[in-house]
């Protein structure tokens, strides 16, 4: 039975966190100060007819348990990875079992489902010892040995994304943050090394310039090449109602934090990155529908979308791929620590087309499935970030140039 009318989010009691009179309003916010924490690891899930749903806990395996495949073209290409795909994802438990759990899909409907492969798939949804090769169902850790920097890895979208690259077998996560975000660094620091990834504290203002974007990329890699990722995830953001408003220092800032590092982190992290690296830079909704009170950070967003569009081509020679998420209302620190009580409430995702606002983890499996390179197809991107919940080690080889848009629903080209 269908749900009636949209399922619930998790409940947004915060208010706001601006502080009159202090540097950047109180910016970037902080998160062990959120009386709703922001959710860095466990995915909002809906279970049958729920009217609220469910948090579930992040394991890279699983998603699709409970839930009914339909599978066009399931014979061949895409249809036949995908109906392959959805038979093997609860059987990595069993592989060193050497046999096949039976599916917990309920239900699958199989087109070409009569011959060949597409009848051999509707067999084995049917089948509780599947007689499949094993490679096609043990999920690699496609991330291990990967050495990531992560900026705003502390709190909100960035802390998740470094949890999840931790929890898929990242060598080492490098958290960049404002030395007023020590004690949220220190919990991301914990929760990585829990995952057993190392975990590296950089307190610094990348608004400081080139100089302290060398000395992270310094601290974080190793003079030999290796296979690194490179996610920008942290920025500014001022809630400016007229662009009279606006003030030298408003764009000078917004300006200094967004996009200037992206410039040079890029520039002395290049040189590290081996083939098969991949950048992965935070765009955003508002660069594409524009946002009247957000002209200045709207603007270093579509900024962002150029740079990441122009970088792919300059770094694809090498084997870096260069992407960028482009996340709608997500609940972050950054909110409430930059937006007046009324404002807040508007932002809290009633609009969205699937009401409610976003939690960070689902904007950081996008990133994921960015980051990940083993082997995969463009048009992968289509299934969306569910693909990027399970299946990280097939994923984004073929992707490079391109935005993904974890929103909410909202409409956009490009």
């Amino acid at each position: 039975m269908a749900t009636k009318g949209i399922p619930k989010g998790p409940e947004i009691p915060d208010k706001s966190q601006v502080k009159e009179g202090e540097g950047r309003g109180g910016q970037p916010g902080l998160q062990h100060g959120m009386q709703a924490q922001p959710i860095s690891d466990r995915l909002p899930t809906q279970h049958g007819d729920q009217d609220v749903l469910t948090l579930e806990t992040y394991r890279g395996v699983g998603k699709f348990q409970g839930k009914v495949a339909i599978v066009t073209g399931g014979d061949s290409g895409i249809g036949r990875s995908v109906a392959l795909l959805l038979c093997s994802i609860t059987a990595p438990l069993c592989l060193h079992l050497m046999k096949l759990v039976t599916t917990h899909l309920q239900v699958a409907i199989v087109t070409s489902g009569d011959s060949g492969i597409g009848r051999s798939v509707a067999l084995l949804f049917c089948s509780i010892t599947a007689p499949l090769c094993l490679h096609l169902m043990k999920l690699v850790a496609a991330l291990q040995s990967q050495v990531a920097i992560v900026t705003g890895g502390d709190s909100g979208i960035g802390r998740s994304v470094s949890l999840l690259l931790a929890k898929e077998g990242a060598k080492a996560v490098a958290i960049v943050h404002t030395p007023k975000e020590q004690k949220d660094a220190d919990d991301a620091k914990k929760l990585i090394e829990k995952e057993g990834s190392e975990a590296l504290s950089i307190p610094c203002d990348l608004a400081e310039g080139e100089e302290t974007c060398k000395r992270i990329v310094d601290q974080a890699l190793c003079d030999e090449l290796q296979e690194s990722l490179l996610t920008i995830a942290g920025g500014w953001q001022y809630i400016v109602p007229s662009i009279e408003e606006t003030t030298t220092e408003i764009l000078e800032d917004t300006y200094r934090t967004n996009i200037f590092p992206m410039f040079y982190l890029t520039k002395y992290a290049v040189p590290h990155m081996a083939r098969g690296s991949s950048i992965v830079s935070s765009t955003s909704v508002t660069a594409y529908q524009g946002s009247k009170s957000l002209l200045e950070y709207s603007s270093t967003k579509g900024a962002i979308i150029a740079f990441t569009r122009s970088l792919s081509q300059q770094l694809a020679p090498k084997g870096i791929r260069v992407n960028a998420v482009a996340a709608g209302p997500i609940w972050t620190p950054l909110n409430p620590a930059s937006r007046e009580d009324e404002n807040l409430e508007g932002f809290k995702g009633k609009d969205a087309p699937l009401g409610r606002i976003g939690q960070p983890i689902e904007a950081a499996t996008s990133y994921l499935f960015l980051a990940s390179q083993a082997s995969g197809y463009t048009r992968l991107a289509d299934l969306g970030v569910l693909m990027a919940a399970s299946w990280e080690a097939i994923e984004a080889s073929y992707m490079t140039g391109q935005v993904l848009h974890p929103n909410g629903g909202f409409v956009v080209n490009g």
